[in-house]
């Protein structure tokens, strides 16, 4: 989680202030560039990182847990403030309980 966690930040950074290349490993959709759409693009780009490692790892096999239990993950990380970078949440509340970019984050990866 925590290179992914990294990862996503990173890019999340070069997107915010117009550095994005080809070489930038996530596409964060940063939206209209509101802190809440960079949260959201954010969370979404570090839960689709996060998704696609552990598939990789598996070499694409079944790999042992559910939509579900992969969403309740991510919403029970997410419920911490501390669990999302500074300079990403600022000084933005802490998410929804059932925070639809956790939500679709999963289910669009």
């Amino acid at each position: 989680l925590t290179k992914c966690w990294s990862q996503a930040r990173s890019d999340t950074k070069l997107f915010v202030d117009g550095k994005a290349n080809e070489n930038t490993v996530a596409q964060v959709n940063i939206g209209d560039g509101s802190p809440e759409a960079i949260r959201e693009g954010y969370v979404k780009a570090w839960i689709s990182d996060v998704l696609f490692r552990v598939y990789q790892a598996c070499h694409g096999m079944d790999m042992g847990f559910s939509q579900d239990e992969v969403t309740d993950v991510f919403l029970e990380i997410c419920s911490k403030k501390a669990a999302l970078p500074d300079e990403i949440s600022r000084s933005l509340p802490r998410p929804p309980e059932n925070w639809d970019a956790v939500v679709d984050g999963v289910k669009d990866t």
